[in-house]
C-alpha cells in the first residue's frame, strides 16, 4: 500500500515538516512518497513532486500528478502557514484537483468569528473533502464540532507522537539552594510569550531564587518577520539584567540536541499567548523526556493536563505573574519533584510514534477499501 504525503518536509524548518517525517518513519510496513510544499527556499530533496505554495498553478499540477499516481491515499498535513496565500487559501487549488482519498491532519483549530471567517471556511472545506480528519486533542475535536454541523464522524483524535526516550534523572543540588534549570524549545517567533517568561524569570531571581533559563531554536527563513526577533530577545535579556541567567541558543536543534537539553533541565516553559493554540511537538517531547512543563492556559496545554494531570502546570492566565506562579509551583514542590518526573516517562508511552503510526495505518486501510468497492 502506497501513501502520498503532502506536507512540508526537512530541509524546510517547520514543525509540520518534522511531524511528517516522524509519521513516515512510524509506518515501515507501508510504502511512502513525499510531495513537498515549500516557499522556494530549503526545498526538500528526493521527492516524488513539489510545489511552491505561492504559485497556484504548481499546486494544481501537484494534485493532478498525485491523482494519476498509484498511491492508495493522500496523507495531507494542514497548518495555514504552509499552504500559501494570505490565510492559507491556496490549498483550494490543490483540493479542487485531487482525485485520491484524503486523510488530513489539522495542526491548528479555532472557534468561528468574523476575524477568521476565511480560515474557518478553509477548515470546513478540507474536513468535508477528506475521508477522515485527525486532530491532536479532544479539545480540538470539540471546538470543530461546536462550530460546524454534521462533521463529528469525520474527525478522530490522535496524540502528537514522541520518540522513545530513556529516562535520565534530573540533576538535583542541595535542598533549598539548588539552581533550577528551565528551557523553552522551538522556533523563535512572536506570540510565544517569551517576553512574558523573561519578566517572570527576572522577578523570581529578584525574590532570591537561583534560576537558569535556556531558549533554544531558530527563526524560520521562509517568514521574514521572524528574522529580527532573536535580536529583540537578546536586547530584552540585557535590559532586564538577565545576561548571566538566560541563554539563547539560536540554532535549529536536531532531535538528539533537543533531548539532551531537556535532560539537562528541570522543566520546560511554554507561554503561548493565544488560547486557541491547538498543537505542539515540543511539549510532548519534554514530557516524554521525563520533565514537567509550565504552560499558559492554551488549548493544547489544557488537553494534555486532562490526560496526565498535575505533571503539567497550567498558569492562571497569560501574564508574567501567572507564569512566575507556575514556575514557583515546581520550585516549591522540590520534595516530590523526582517522583513526578519519573512518572512522566511512563505516562507518555501511549504517545509513542509507533502507536500513532498504527492509528494512521487503520485510516489508510479504510481508504484502500473505499477504492476497491
Amino acid at each position: 500500500m502506497k501513501i502520498a504525503h503532502v506536507s512540508t518536509f526537512p530541509e524546510t524548518r517547520c514543525g509540520i515538516a518534522c511531524y511528517a517525517a516522524d509519521l513516515i518513519d512510524s509506518m515501515p510496513r507501508l510504502s511512502h512518497e513525499k510531495y513537498a510544499l515549500h516557499y522556494g527556499v530549503n526545498m526538500t530533496r528526493n521527492t516524488a513532486g513539489h510545489a511552491d505554495v505561492k504559485k497556484r498553478e504548481e499546486l494544481r499540477k501537484l494534485a493532478k500528478q498525485i491523482s494519476v499516481s498509484d498511491c492508495s491515499a493522500v496523507c495531507l498535513q494542514h497548518e495555514f502557514g504552509i499552504w500559501g496565500g494570505t490565510n492559507g487559501e491556496n490549498i483550494y487549488y490543490f483540493m479542487d484537483q485531487i482525485r485520491k482519498p484524503v486523510i488530513s491532519t489539522l495542526h491548528t483549530t479555532m472557534n468561528r468569528n468574523e476575524d477568521n471567517k476565511s480560515r474557518m471556511e478553509i477548515l470546513e472545506n478540507l474536513i468535508r473533502k477528506s475521508i477522515l480528519t485527525f486532530v491532536l486533542s479532544r479539545y480540538s475535536k470539540d471546538t470543530l464540532c461546536k462550530n460546524m454541523t454534521d462533521i463529528g464522524s469525520k474527525i478522530a483524535v490522535v496524540p502528537h507522537g514522541v520518540p522513545k526516550i530513556v529516562y535520565k534523572p534530573p540533576a538535583m543540588g542541595k535542598k533549598g539552594t539548588m539552581t533550577w534549570k528551565f528551557c523553552t524549545i522551538g522556533f523563535l517567533k512572536q506570540k510565544k510569550g517569551l517576553e512574558k517568561v523573561l519578566v517572570s524569570i527576572m522577578e523570581l531571581i529578584k525574590a532570591g531564587h537561583n534560576i537558569k533559563y535556556v531558549i533554544a531554536g531558530s527563526s524560520q527563513p521562509q517568514f521574514a518577520v521572524q528574522k529580527l526577533f532573536p535580536d529583540e530577545l537578546r536586547n530584552m535579556i540585557k535590559d532586564l539584567g538577565l545576561s548571566k541567567n538566560v541563554k539563547i541558543v539560536e540554532k535549529f536543534l536536531t532531535r538528539g540536541e533537543q533531548i539532551k537539553l531537556i535532560q539537562e533541565s528541570h522543566a520546560g516553559i511554554f507561554a503561548y499567548q493565544k488560547q486557541g493554540q491547538a498543537s505542539s511537538g515540543t511539549i510532548p517531547l519534554v514530557l516524554a523526556g521525563g520533565r514537567p512543563v509550565i504552560c499558559t492556559p492554551f488549548e493544547f496545554a489544557l488537553a494534555k493536563k486532562e490526560e496526565i494531570g498535575d505533571l503539567i502546570i497550567v498558569a492562571d492566565d497569560y501574564s508574567s505573574e501567572a507564569i512566575a506562579g507556575g514556575i514557583l509551583n515546581i520550585i516549591e514542590g522540590e520534595d516530590k519533584y523526582i517522583i513526578n518526573a519519573e512518572k512522566l516517562s511512563k505516562k507518555t508511552e501511549t504517545w509513542l510514534w509507533k502507536n500513532v503510526g498504527k492509528t494512521y495505518e487503520e485510516a489508510f486501510k479504510l481508504c484502500k477499501k473505499l477504492l476497491t468497492t
